[in-house]
């Protein structure tokens, strides 16, 4: 009898012995299995092959669904094969599709199992995120990414900074994150960009009242710009912004040399308002260089004819600011008031807009 027990005993520890070795077998095999078919369809993906590279990719996903890198290779090839030179970078993307692949590769921590796909995987889920329109989702992922290759993030700086510009109302941040920009340039494409990148510089130096940074990024916007048309645009905004430094510098001559550029560039811009050539800008020229009353002149004739959305409030700008040099309170307390009420109904309004809104307010407030 006690023989029969210790017999069933050892059998049972046989099969426990053998269904763990099954199990620890059954694991190694599809680790195996899935690492190969992964290793295939990178060779694929490396190869340009996309077609080939997702079958066995999703072969790897059949053995093992919870793999963080497959997972970020697919969301790789969603986003289709990059054209630097094309004005879209990736022009066949499926970016949905891309956004939920890595959110998974996230999910089953693909930063433990490989920190530097992973590093990839945010700027490709942060710029898919910011192409689709949900910049909430973006912005902490491109940060991250930045803290994790500070030295090599020169789209998620782009990025960042120029909604930390446009959007976000943080010209000390934007200018922190552009400012190293230059010397991360190793790509064509990122040189391809200098010029746009130049041209936030020179604003945010001009926003913070550096006129010699304004000047130099200003000009070397210009200097880096391709000449077509797709750039009138950007040519327009530094040729004014040459012209407002160098007219707060007393060259009312070079200022209007440089604005008859960005009039030129005005007009062969695709994008660009053509209000831009409207003599709000001029006014703003002889505003900067101290040349009020012809200042006040110029925007209180155009005001009666030219009410569009974002340059009126040049003029309006000009006209509070040039009776408060003439120390007019009344009339300046007028325009200063005008500007508010009609800067808040703008969707978009920029830094500089932003800062007149500070700026009058607190006046206003003193009164």
């Amino acid at each position: 009898m006690e023989t029969e027990r210790q017999k069933s005993k050892f059998d049972i520890k046989v099969l426990v012995i053998l269904l763990i070795t099954i199990i620890v077998l059954g694991y190694f095999s599809t680790y195996l299995i899935t690492d190969a078919f992964f290793k295939q369809g990178v060779q694929f993906y490396n190869k340009s092959q996309y077609d080939k590279a997702k079958a066995k990719f999703q072969l790897a996903l059949n053995f093992n669904r919870r793999d963080p890198q497959v997972y970020a290779y697919i969301g790789k090839i969603a986003l289709g094969i990059p054209k630097p030179g094309n004005q879209i970078f990736y022009p066949d993307a499926d970016y949905v599709s891309a956004i939920d692949a890595f959110e998974k590769a996230r999910y089953y921590n693909l930063q433990k199992k490989n920190p530097e796909l992973y590093s990839e995987l945010l700027l490709d889920l942060g710029f898919s995120y910011w192409i689709n329109g949900n910049k909430k989702a973006a912005h902490p992922i491109l940060l991250e990414y930045i803290a994790l290759k500070p030295t090599r993030s020169f789209t998620a700086r782009y990025l960042m900074g120029l909604d930390y510009y446009r959007e976000l109302n943080k010209p000390k941040e934007a200018l922190e994150l552009l400012q190293p920009l230059p010397d991360q340039a190793v790509l064509n494409h990122h040189r391809a960009e200098l010029y746009n990148v130049y041209l936030l510089l020179a604003n945010l130096s001009w926003y913070f009242n550096n006129l010699e940074n304004a000047k130099k990024y200003a000009l070397l916007s210009i200097a880096n710009a391709p000449q077509d048309k797709n750039t009138g645009e950007t040519l327009t905004i530094a040729n004014m912004r040459l012209a407002l430094v160098t007219a707060s510098e007393g060259d009312i001559k070079g200022a209007l040399k440089y604005y008859s550029s960005a009039i030129e560039n005005a007009k062969i811009a695709t994008v660009y308002s053509k209000e831009q050539s409207g003599n709000c800008s001029l006014a703003k020229l002889y505003f900067h260089a101290k040349q009020y009353t012809r200042a006040i002149e110029i925007a209180s004739a155009e005001t009666k004819t030219n009410r569009s959305d974002y340059y009126y409030s040049r003029c309006l700008e000009v006209l509070a600011l040039g009776n408060q040099a003439l120390n007019r309170a009344v009339e300046s307390k007028r325009y200063m008031e005008e500007y508010l009420k009609f800067t808040e109904a703008l969707e978009s309004p920029d830094i500089l807009i932003l800062k007149h809104r500070e700026d009058f307010n607190k006046y206003l407030l003193q009164l």
